[in-house]
């Protein structure tokens, strides 16, 4: 009798063995970069703003900080001009994965950490901006590059996207003029 059920409880773990072993490849970490070419990634790390470039500037600034963030985007006058510009970076905090019940069961739990960990290295840990004013004065330019925690150039044009939307916001914020109520 003692017989018949271990040999059920080798069947199974055996069973369960094979499965998670076959199922490792299957989380993602296969990934491949697409290559992107210098020009395509730089037409998604820049775009123009109607707005000067000191504007552009606070508002990356305020971007970074309501973000988390912390560096600033420094204000550059060019010597003999009047030409303004910018530089700087802006660092952002990982997250850090949260723990779930997967985590205590071995085979899955070690897949899941790995899994967890390889996320949180491709998520962005900085974003270093240029930012340079038209020769009028009127519109900046600004080259935004992200960084994962890896320190790799990211490549993805919908993060670029979201996080110009993003700026352009804090641009039309900044505009906004506010009259705080006067206290006594």
């Amino acid at each position: 009798m003692f017989n018949i059920a271990r040999q059920e409880i080798k069947k199974y773990i055996f069973i369960a063995s094979t499965l998670s072993i076959l199922t490792i490849p299957t989380f993602g970490f296969a990934e491949e970069e697409v290559a992107v070419t210098a020009i395509a990634l730089r037409t998604m790390q820049t775009r123009q703003f109607s707005k000067p470039a000191n504007e552009v500037v606070n508002a990356i600034n305020a971007d970074c900080i309501d973000n988390d963030g912390t560096g600033s985007v420094q204000p550059i006058r060019k010597i003999g001009t009047t030409s303004m510009g910018g530089q700087g970076m802006c660092g952002m905090k990982i997250k850090m994965p949260e723990t779930s019940l997967l985590s205590f069961i071995p085979i899955v739990g070690s897949v899941k950490a790995m899994a967890d960990s390889d996320s949180m290295m491709k998520s962005i840990s900085r974003i270093s901006y240029d930012v340079k004013e038209s020769s009028d004065g009127k519109t900046a330019i600004v080259r935004m590059r992200a960084y994962t925690a890896k320190n790799v150039q990211v490549n993805d044009p919908a993060l670029y996207a979201e996080r110009f939307k993003l700026l352009g916001d804090a641009i039309f914020t900044e505009a906004i003029a506010i009259n705080p109520a006067s206290q006594e």
